[in-house]
């Protein structure tokens, strides 16, 4: 069954050194990336995380971002996407409705008044 990191492994398998993804000055091959995306899993299941574990990103749109949308769902577990417009409240109900263990993030969030 195809899912969302099936066109990464591909492009891995058929262009490795074309670039997959340009963020400022970060430049990365598909190879590179794919690469990353196994670590980042491989590192979430040394924290204990499984498959169907919720996994909680908020942050600005970069590589990472990508990295975390491929290889959370290639290790076995869910992205959680989070809008940071919302409301710290808002944020609140959406980690502990979604019973994320993890959270990602790469901007800062107001806290309570």
């Amino acid at each position: 069954m195809a899912g969302v990191i099936s066109p990464l492994r591909r492009a891995e398998r058929v262009a490795p050194d074309r670039d997959a993804v340009t963020c400022a000055a970060v430049r990365l091959t598909y190879a590179e990336t794919a690469g990353r995306c196994r670590r980042l899993g491989g590192a979430l299941g040394e924290l204990g995380l499984g498959r169907g574990d919720r996994v909680a990103v908020i942050g600005p749109n970069c590589h990472r971002y990508l990295e975390l949308y491929q290889g959370v769902p290639g290790a076995g577990m869910v992205v959680v996407p989070l809008n940071a417009r919302h409301t710290p409240v808002e944020l609140g109900y959406a980690l502990e409705d979604s019973s994320a263990r993890v959270l990602f993030t790469g901007i800062e969030v107001p806290g309570p008044p």
